[in-house]
């Protein structure tokens, strides 16, 4: 029997499906008691909600569930993480980073962030499956905390150790699978009394807590001092955020200077940058490399794009998508009844219109320059309805199947060789594996897998499965995203961001 298919959503957008298609709920509607702001596993409160509820009338997403263990979709519930991710600890769940000057890595004309010069300094991100966690030292004496690497919103926020939800204080949330802050055993906490952390969730829970200053430790004989974040005691939420995003997303109505722009201000690196290395989806880490880039991480040129602001203001991480073509080069297992790029000319679907490709490309999707954000606390990606399917058309007859919860597609085409391409504002293009938009939830009668697309329809956002292919350079100050094809080795070549 198949099983059924549960999309995890882990950043600034949340997804209602209804009927055959989904309603996007807008990314910068997300709505708390400060004013707007985002969370990234549950289903938020938006402020044009109670409007559309009426409209809402079939489910959306449901919990449990990972990569190959799928769950049904029941009712309103909100979007969590699945308890049974990898916990692998050791090096993989450890900050292992070389401080230029100080590291290995360090390369002759670097500088170290303990000389009162800018430089640059990397972090490890394990590879959870459904994110990317880092572990931070937090407080005097140090107490360790995992925290999910977002650059989709802007609080550094992490789980306290009076939640009544924790399992230790009577609740069941396994609160130590990640860590939490004590911050009464920091002798160098400060709390913000004029300033209370506080979201709301559609399903009625939230997290509140306190925001303050304390100490922060990402690497060896690295401290950040006075970092401005926020310590929850109440939250069903198993894993806090580490938003990296433009402080114009923070949570507070009164703006503070986070983690990227505390890091300039104390003159660790030069600019509020950092560069995104998540490695191939086998590997069991990435990277964020704070005010660097990594020249040894990616092939052809690092092209610079601007980002496109909201309504006059620099708010989200966000560029122009041009379009989409697809090469299709292996053919196994393919059935030779199919149609579209390997038979018929597919349809024109929807709004976007179909272009013939050339070379090896099988045809694409012109998508106007649909601006997306680049979100590494999402999961999966999403583009408009009508621009999916137009893509999905490609493959042939694809049709949404509601048992899935998505667009059911052939599961050859995550064969190795078979790709798309993504083109950025008509300059740059990014290659990305199509097995990362192919997921098997179950098997038909016959045996043959049952295989349905992480490319979703929704709000524009580009995911790990996306990001892992790029190597995207994110800098606050030039409000700029600079992209090349990521390259998947062990070599280093930092260089500062000036």
């Amino acid at each position: 029997m198949l099983q059924f298919l549960h999309l995890v959503l882990l950043a600034s957008a949340a997804l209602a499906l209804i009927g055959d298609g989904f309603l996007s709920l807008s990314v910068n509607k997300i709505q708390n008691t400060n004013g707007l702001g985002n969370f990234p596993n549950r289903l938020p409160i938006f402020e044009q909600l109670e409007d559309d509820l009426e409209n809402i009338t079939s489910t959306i997403f449901g919990k449990d569930a990972v990569k190959g263990k799928i769950a049904p979709l029941f009712g309103n519930s909100a979007f969590k993480f699945n308890k049974n991710r990898n916990k692998d600890k050791g090096q993989n769940g450890e900050i292992l980073t070389d401080i230029l000057g100080i590291g290995k890595s360090a390369t002759p004309n670097a500088t170290s962030s303990d000389e009162n010069h800018s430089g640059a300094f990397s972090v490890d991100l394990n590879n959870a499956q459904t994110m990317y966690i880092a572990s931070i030292d937090i407080g005097s004496p140090a107490q360790e905390v995992q925290v999910m690497i977002d650059t989709g919103s802007a609080d550094l926020w992490v789980i306290g150790s009076q939640n009544p939800s924790c399992i230790e204080n009577g609740g069941q949330v396994n609160c130590s699978e990640y860590g939490t802050f004590n911050s009464a055993k920091s002798l160098s906490w400060h709390k913000n009394d004029s300033v209370e952390f506080s979201i709301s969730y559609l399903d009625g829970s939230g997290a509140t807590g306190d925001f303050g200053q304390d100490s922060i430790q990402f690497a060896k004989d690295f401290v950040l001092k006075e970092a401005n974040f926020a310590v929850v005691d109440n939250t069903s939420t198993e894993i806090g955020v580490f938003g990296v995003g433009y402080p114009s997303l923070e949570s507070a109505s009164q703006k503070y200077s986070n983690i990227p722009h505390a890091l300039k201000e104390q003159d660790v690196i030069a600019k509020a940058a950092y560069s995104l290395y998540l490695d191939s989806s086998s590997s069991s880490q990435g990277s964020i490399l704070f005010g660097g880039i990594d020249h040894a991480k990616y092939t052809g040129e690092l092209k610079t794009i601007d980002i496109v602001p909201k309504d006059g203001q620099f708010l989200y991480s966000q560029i122009p998508l041009s379009h989409i073509a697809v090469s299709l080069n292996n053919y196994t297992n393919a059935s030779p009844s199919g149609t579209g790029s390997n038979g018929a000319q597919p349809g024109i679907v929807g709004a976007a219109s179909i272009y013939n490709g050339t070379d090896s490309f099988n045809g694409g999707v012109d998508l106007n320059d649909t601006t997306v954000l680049l979100d590494s606390g999402t999961t999966y990606s999403f583009l408009p309805k009508n621009q999916i399917e137009s893509i999905l058309g490609l493959f042939g007859n694809v049709t949404f199947d509601g048992s899935l919860g998505g667009y059911k597609i052939p599961c050859w085409l995550g064969n190795k060789g078979n790709y798309l391409r993504f083109n950025f504002n008509e300059e740059k293009d990014i290659d990305v594996e199509l097995s990362e938009f192919v997921l098997e939830v179950g098997k038909e009668a016959s045996g043959e897998g049952s295989c349905v697309s992480t490319l979703l329809p929704g709000q524009a956002i580009l995911g790990d499965n996306f990001l892992r292919s790029a190597y995207a350079v994110f800098n606050l100050d030039d409000n700029t995203i600079s992209l090349a094809q990521a390259a998947y080795n062990d070599d280093h070549k930092v260089v500062p961001i000036e």
